[in-house]
């Protein structure tokens, strides 16, 4: 499978399978991607090749680096310090979506007051059960 950009500049190929698979409410997210909740993939760095294109990185925070398309600038991945041997990909850049369907909330506790979470997947405050 790969993830793959906007305008298709950019093409990670990912040789593995996710970690997790999880939507996020956190402000930071919500920001960064324009909608009032994202999902990721969660991936370790040595599955991954980049195949073509490049990202370019802003970090928000020290250790923590949100990786989009140097030409389109469409949000692609985001790294922590927290987590140095994974990345984490914008769900939907990944051709394999479909299938990669996310199982929980995690920073619920900031969850935009309007949207009505219809699923019985857990949630939690902060990054998840191993925070």
């Amino acid at each position: 499978m790969h993830a793959e950009c906007f305008c298709g500049n950019v093409i990670i190929e990912i040789d593995g399978t996710p970690d997790w698979v999880s939507y996020c409410h956190c402000r930071s997210c919500r920001k960064a991607t324009g909608a009032p909740v994202a999902a990721y993939a969660s991936f370790k760095n040595n599955v991954l090749s980049t195949k073509s294109g490049a990202l370019k990185f802003y970090e928000s925070s020290p250790g923590t680096k949100w990786g989009s398309c140097s030409i389109c600038n469409s949000p692609v991945t985001y790294q922590s310090s927290k987590y140095p041997n994974d990345t984490h990909f914008h769900l939907i850049t990944i051709d394999a979506h479909e299938s990669l369907r996310p199982h929980s909330h995690v920073h619920f506790e900031e969850k935009v007051s309007w949207i009505d979470i219809a699923d019985d997947y857990p949630t939690y405050d902060g990054s998840g059960p191993d925070e």
